[in-house]
């Protein structure tokens, strides 16, 4: 039967396939000239002695409710008209009575969406979900989570390629804290390049890596480390091997000893001589009262004594920016230094600025100038070469260039200048 309504008409589909109950159908037009088109759909269906009602909109929604042999709701979908297709956008189902999610479909624009699918065991009990991204109706990526007694116990995550899922990375729970298991290394392809295997205790005082590169389509051992935690001292020893003749082989010992706050303050290396753990280097580091590092001296083991060899040592600003950084070398029972970098930042504490040093005869002497190109928190270790100077073994300069840029960083001018009676004097310019 129809129904016509100020250009609406309703058409009425009877289709009995049960005497007790038929499937009506109501379909909704409007006229558009002399075309109609489709608006809307009300559904009544009678199945599993329950009469179920539909309701959607042709450009809006509609929802399906299934019901079990004892004609309560077991399922409860919930669909969008997209692209000329319903399209699954929710489920529910339903567990002793309570609506639990199983399936939930998101879009994040025009090209990419994504699906989650959610799993419980037969009582309602969650054990995890999966969501899967796509991008121009391809799969791209997947991330799985499995549960535990109603928390995360392993989250595992996928890259799709060559119609397969390739594992990236797979991390644990313990003691609600995350632990990695798995890290892949690859490179812009997504092809394997190398692989980093974990393994902890039940406290987290022994931790194993084991390190292994992707050769000819095959992983093949490299290095591995075991790491033993003494949470009285607050100390860490690490044990390194290498796989020989098909076994792994120790080589290497160190021990990382921390202060009262976590900060790194003595890493001792041993290496293995005739059986026996000696003395090869070490490192011993200062912080200030913010915990930031103030120095670092390395040192090596020579003829049963520790040698002096080099120093790091930093300064900071109000906000612990750091501001100089200052390398020596110990030469002839004294510290000499080398080079330094000193930093700007602007008022959102991103840099902006480095000059490089280098320690002459008359002192500090600036050697180079650059800027940061783009001034944010991950990239503002990109920086441009501004004015580079040439100084003699005296300390006085001879000669420098200064380089311009546009607005993309591109070179437009080299221009040169000699130093002359303490003054710069165009040399040459390109």
């Amino acid at each position: 039967s129809y129904r016509i309504e100020d250009n609406d008409i309703t058409l009425m589909v009877f289709n009995e396939f049960k005497k007790s109950f038929p499937n009506i159908t109501y379909d909704d037009f409007r006229l558009n000239g002399s075309r109609l088109e489709l608006t809307g759909r009300i559904e009544y269906s009678y199945k599993d002695s329950t009469i179920n009602l539909s309701l959607d909109n042709i450009f809006f929604n509609k929802y399906i409710t299934t019901t079990n042999g004892f004609g309560n709701p077991a399922l409860y979908t919930y669909l969008i008209w997209k692209n000329y297709e319903w399209v699954k956008m929710k489920e529910y189902r339903y567990y002793n009575g309570e609506q639990k999610i199983i399936y939930q479909r998101s879009t994040l624009d025009g090209i990419t969406c994504q699906e989650t699918e959610y799993k419980y065991d037969a009582m309602g009990n969650r054990l995890g979900d999966t969501l899967i991204v796509y991008e121009n109706n391809k799969c791209v990526s997947k991330t799985e989570t499995i549960e535990e007694n109603g928390r995360p116990k392993y989250v595992i995550k996928y890259r799709y390629k060559d119609n397969d899922w390739m594992m990236l990375t797979k991390e644990i729970y313990i003691n609600d804290e995350k632990y990695l298991l798995f890290r892949a290394n690859y490179d812009k392809y997504y092809n394997y390049i190398s692989k980093h295997e974990y393994e902890y205790n039940e406290d987290i005082t022994k931790v194993v890596d084991t390190f292994s590169k992707y050769e000819n389509g095959q992983w093949i051992y490299n290095e591995k480390k075991e790491e033993l935690y003494d949470l009285n001292d607050k100390r860490r020893t690490v044990f390194c091997y290498e796989y020989k003749d098909n076994k792994w082989v120790v080589y290497k010992k160190y021990q990382v000893t921390n202060d009262e706050h976590g900060n790194r303050i003595l890493d001792v290396v041993y290496k293995l001589v005739n059986g026996e753990w000696v003395n090869d280097y070490k490192y011993d580091l200062t912080y200030d009262e913010h915990n930031n590092e103030l120095s670092e001296i390395y040192s090596k083991y020579i003829d049963g004594d520790w040698v002096f060899k080099e120093r790091t040592e930093n300064t900071y600003d109000s906000n612990d920016n750091v501001v100089t950084y200052t390398y020596s070398e110990y030469k002839n029972n004294e510290w000499e230094y080398h080079f330094r970098y000193s930093y700007e930042y602007n008022e959102d504490e991103y840099k902006i600025a480095r000059s490089d040093s280098t320690y002459t005869k008359k002192g500090w002497v600036v050697d180079s100038e650059y800027v940061y190109t783009n001034i944010s928190y991950f990239n503002n270790s990109y920086n441009k070469i501004v004015c580079n100077y040439n100084i003699n073994d005296d300390g006085d300069y001879t000669d420098k260039t200064v380089y311009t840029y546009d607005d993309n960083w591109n070179v437009v001018s080299e221009i040169k200048y000699n130093y002359v009676n303490g003054e710069w004097v165009l040399s040459q310019s390109n």
